[in-house]
């Protein structure tokens, strides 16, 4: 009785810090021996501990384990750091050459046996596989403005509905000014750049248009 007292003097400021595989067995080791005994709920013996009854769950379930990292743990079939480097210097002086390729031109040149995967992780992460697909994108960029009158033009097609028929609405709008170049209402899709040429200079605006097409709807 006394040495199970003098143990749990032992245990004071356990709660909430990490405690070694010996005093987390001994403890559950103790809730056992004195609920057994006693009749006790394990649960309250728990309590008068201190110590959380997640906790104590947990200790009971890797109860006789050591503690144990999280990390992977080392195989015998990865990649060394001498391997990657390796890999990476043979890459550089052969650039012409495929990541397959060169995974069979290190084994027959003796220098290292790796999968075709391993080399192209490797690469990848030396950032030496973005030389085939160099070419810069310009997504997310946005549309470069025009800055004068007539010098990119967009074209809008869109449907209208004249006394329940259909017709197509083309229209050729200035990027700049925002205005209508030209425009045309048809049953088939007709747009004639020549068109837009010969009516550019007198363009109207898009609320014009719009006043055009009610007046002629009405």
């Amino acid at each position: 009785m006394e040495s199970h007292v003098a143990l749990k003097k032992t245990w004071s400021g356990i709660k909430g810090k990490w405690v070694e595989p010996d005093v987390r067995d001994s403890v559950v080791d103790y809730v056992r021996y004195w609920s057994l005994r006693t009749g006790i709920n394990s649960m309250v013996l728990v309590d008068l501990i201190g110590i959380s009854r997640g906790k104590y769950y947990e200790w009971r379930k890797r109860y006789g384990k050591v503690n144990e990292h999280n990390s992977w743990v080392p195989r015998d079939f990865w990649l060394e750091a001498w391997e990657k480097e390796a890999i990476v210097e043979y890459c550089v002086n052969h650039p012409r050459n495929g990541y397959r390729r060169l995974t069979y031109m290190l084994m027959d040149a003796d220098i290292v046996a790796a999968s075709p995967s391993s080399a192209y992780r490797v690469l990848k992460d030396a950032e030496l596989l973005s030389q085939w697909n160099r070419k810069p994108t310009r997504k997310g960029d946005g549309f470069i403005q025009p800055l004068k009158a007539h010098e990119h033009w967009h074209i809008d097609i869109s449907y209208l509905n004249i006394r329940g028929t259909f017709y197509y609405l083309c229209s050729h709008l200035d990027g700049y000014s925002r205005y209508i170049v030209h425009w045309e209402i048809a049953m088939q899709g007709i747009h004639d750049r020549n068109r837009c040429r010969d009516h550019h200079p007198t363009g109207v605006s898009y609320f014009g248009l719009l006043r055009r097409i009610k007046s002629s709807v009405i």
